[in-house]
């Protein structure tokens, strides 16, 4: 193991599952033990890309057409509509 990883029993780390979290969300890996053996390892993600932009705020047809508003109710945006 590399100096990075860092073992918990398993009770252990039931109490201090946040702090857990915070040293996996820093890159570190932490082991969980139970009875002195190692069962389970916690391993950060890779970085996933992060959105950028609006997302469907952006898309106000989108955002109407995803909560179920009937085309009456949807403000004029000067944008065709498409038949839902």
């Amino acid at each position: 193991m590399s100096e990075s990883v860092v073992q918990y029993d398993i009770h252990d780390a039931k109490a201090q599952l946040s702090r857990i979290l915070e040293r996996v969300e820093r890159g570190e890996e932490v082991i969980i033990s139970r009875a002195g053996y190692p069962v389970a390892k916690i391993v950060p993600l890779p970085v996933a890309h992060r959105r950028t932009g609006l997302g469907l705020a952006g898309r106000p047809d989108q955002l109407d057409r995803r909560l179920g508003l009937p085309r009456d109710e949807c403000a004029d945006r000067g944008r065709p509509r498409d038949a839902a």
